[in-house]
């Protein structure tokens, strides 16, 4: 299944890279996410490995799921390198790639 970005307005939907795997680390740690997302505890770097790796990117090619990176269509200062990652969004898809 094609991966796809979506953007609407200031916003952009876009698949998992690998680039991404150091973000999921550190949103991980925060122990806010860690109260109401069930995630491994303690959490590690491999388990942000897996998740981008084999949930994220192989889920999506496998059909089963579509998970996106929310983030600023563009760099929202002129410090900014660039889009800023806001949050993450994903949805289990059925075998007609309906969410």
């Amino acid at each position: 299944m094609q991966r796809e970005t979506i953007t609407v307005g200031e916003l952009r939907l876009r698949p998992f890279e690998e680039a991404d795997i150091p973000w999921v680390y550190g949103v991980s740690l925060d122990p806010r996410v860690q109260k109401y997302v069930q995630i491994p505890h303690p959490y590690q770097l491999s388990d942000a490995e897996y998740f981008v790796r084999e949930m994220a990117v192989a889920g999506w090619d496998a059909g089963i799921r579509a998970e996106f990176v929310i983030e600023t269509a563009a760099p929202v200062t002129a410090f900014a390198d660039g889009p800023v990652r806001l949050g993450r969004m994903g949805l289990g898809l059925d075998r007609s790639g309906a969410g």
